[in-house]
């Protein structure tokens, strides 16, 4: 694996259905609330579950209505906050 910082800032393309979007979104959510789940991994999760929220706002699969339940939920669930 490269340890090149810039390599793995670069952007990368992924193209994927927005089933598939959602269910990786949920998984991710789900792994957010794992007890030990602290380190800097943490906020790059928390970016993507707001990337993919709003990427299925724009494809008009959700609204902020959806996104706000989704959010009171993970707060509820997640030991660490969301």
């Amino acid at each position: 694996m490269t340890e090149d910082k810039r390599k793995w800032e670069e952007i990368i393309e992924l193209r994927m259905s927005a089933l598939h979007l959602l269910a990786v979104h949920g998984n991710v959510c789900i792994g957010l609330r794992h007890p030990n789940n602290t380190g800097p991994n943490r906020k790059l999760a928390l970016e993507f579950i707001n990337y993919a929220e709003q990427k299925l706002k724009s494809a008009g699969l959700i609204n902020d209505q959806d996104i706000e339940e989704i959010h009171n939920v993970e707060q509820k669930e997640n030991p660490h906050g969301f």
